[in-house]
């Protein structure tokens, strides 16, 4: 694949930041000798610099010095003070790319030189494996081309959407987090095997081959409502209707609706601390 970028920085090393470089450098968006990251401590680059082998720094301000594309990967209450320790060596020439959950462009232009190129973007972790759902948002400077090159490097790593920047904090809570509901889902199929006579190994591998598979089918066929695939699977009176009969007395969709809706929630109440509360409404009543 034709590189993208000559060089790309993360200040921050932490999960994100290693999937996201992970499948980066996986995708020959950049040479690995070309991508550097920053920490607060030696101890928080190690994990990214053992398992990446990539260049490492205490500094931040070295990190955009050496970066024609700047992500931001750090938590939302640490954004500012790096922001503020940054601004002197941004220039129109650089991309920064903001990973932090609730921080508004509006909040970053405010700390930022006029003119910088700012995106935000909501990745997720499974990225790191080429299967990542990325959304992101345009600063009010950031130029068409800024635009087009932010939505290629997440391309490489899954699927990538253009948002209103209203709309991250349910795309956080939804595809942000969302990992984190399948993992526990997976976790709870391979137990279900394993309690019926499978080994541990082989039940989690049916578990996640089984979502991986249906959820490849609903992605390759757009027009097909989910709910028609769950019927095509329901014989009558067979295994699968018996079990989606337990899942719904038990409220299964209902309980799902309700973790987006607190993880949004959630999302929305860290966004309005992090930028002092810029206009941004209440938490959603349905929730």
């Amino acid at each position: 694949m034709q590189k993208l970028v000559s060089s790309m920085g993360f200040i921050g090393s932490g999960s994100i930041a290693t999937a996201l470089a992970r499948g980066l450098i996986a995708t020959n968006v950049a040479e690995r000798e070309c991508v550097i990251a920053s920490g607060p401590t030696e101890k928080s680059t190690s994990k990214i610099q053992e398992e990446l082998s990539i260049r490492t720094t205490l500094c931040n301000r070295e990190t955009v010095r050496n970066s024609q594309v700047v992500f931001l990967a750090v938590k939302p209450h640490n954004i500012s003070t790096v922001l503020k320790e940054v601004t002197g060596d941004v220039t129109p020439d650089h991309l920064i790319i903001s990973l932090a959950a609730g921080t508004t462009l509006k909040t970053m232009e405010e700390s930022l030189p006029d003119g910088a190129q700012i995106m935000r973007a909501m990745p997720n972790t499974p990225c790191s494996v080429g299967a990542g759902m990325s959304a992101i948002s345009a600063g009010s400077a950031a130029t068409n081309q800024s635009i087009q090159l932010t939505k290629s490097l997440f391309t490489r790593v899954g699927i990538c959407r253009l948002m209103s920047e209203s709309y991250l904090d349910i795309i956080t809570g939804l595809s942000g987090c969302g990992p984190t509901y399948m993992y526990m889902t997976i976790e709870a199929l391979a137990d279900g095997g394993v309690r019926a006579g499978l080994t541990r190994e082989l039940a989690t591998i049916m578990a996640a081959q089984t979502m991986l598979g249906a959820a490849k089918m609903v992605l390759e066929n757009p027009r097909v409502h989910p709910g028609e695939m769950k019927d095509d699977v329901c014989s009558p009176a067979g295994a699968s209707i018996q079990a989606v009969h337990v899942l719904e007395k038990a409220g299964y969709r209902g309980i799902l609706m309700d973790a987006i809706g607190v993880s949004c929630n959630r999302c929305i109440e860290l966004s309005k601390m992090t930028n002092g509360d810029n206009g941004r409404g209440a938490p959603l009543d349905e929730f």
